[in-house]
């Protein structure tokens, strides 16, 4: 029996990818890297244990966290762990706010460069998106690992979007 592969699948952990536009992988990947990259669509990897970070939909082409010129914060294990791309906040940053304060600001604060358009998700962030949803998970991590309760609710991510403005 032959198997069916699936191309939407990651082609090494076999976890379902989301696409991503092309001009996010080139802005992305170190220059040497840059001449591998072939017209079609690509697939972004989220599973954290997966050293895949880009995928070809069409062809058996792979782009991995070394041929990055950043770190994708959701595949390390240590830090600088980043979470916001176009501000340069990371997991770090998030839990030692809410460690000395027992609150987090970085989504108001993110929320409002972003209404003064100074984000870039698109071609800054690996997931080629709004960071929102990712600094929210993150804050709401860290007040579960820090066993804090902030004053106001956590905001769910998709308040604002700054991909998809309108």
């Amino acid at each position: 029996m032959v198997r069916e592969i699936n191309k939407s699948r990651c082609p090494i952990c076999e976890q379902e990818g989301r696409t991503v536009q092309i001009f996010t992988v080139q802005a992305l990947m170190k220059a040497e890297s840059l001449s591998n990259i072939r017209d079609g669509d690509y697939l972004f990897c989220a599973n954290a244990d997966c050293s895949v970070v880009y995928y070809a939909a069409s062809a058996d082409l792979v782009f991995q966290k070394e041929s990055l010129k950043i770190r994708v914060g959701l595949k390390e294990k240590e830090a600088p762990r980043p979470v916001c791309y176009c501000f340069g906040y990371t997991i770090e940053d998030i839990q030692r706010e809410i460690q000395e304060t027992g609150k987090s600001t970085f989504e108001e604060v993110i929320s409002n460069k972003i209404e003064a358009g100074l984000c870039h998700c698109e071609d800054a962030n690996p997931e080629g998106r709004c960071c929102l949803g990712n600094v929210a998970i993150a804050v709401i991590r860290a007040l579960q690992l820090h066993h804090t309760n902030q004053d106001e609710t956590v905001p769910l991510a998709g308040t604002l979007d700054c991909c998809n403005q309108e």
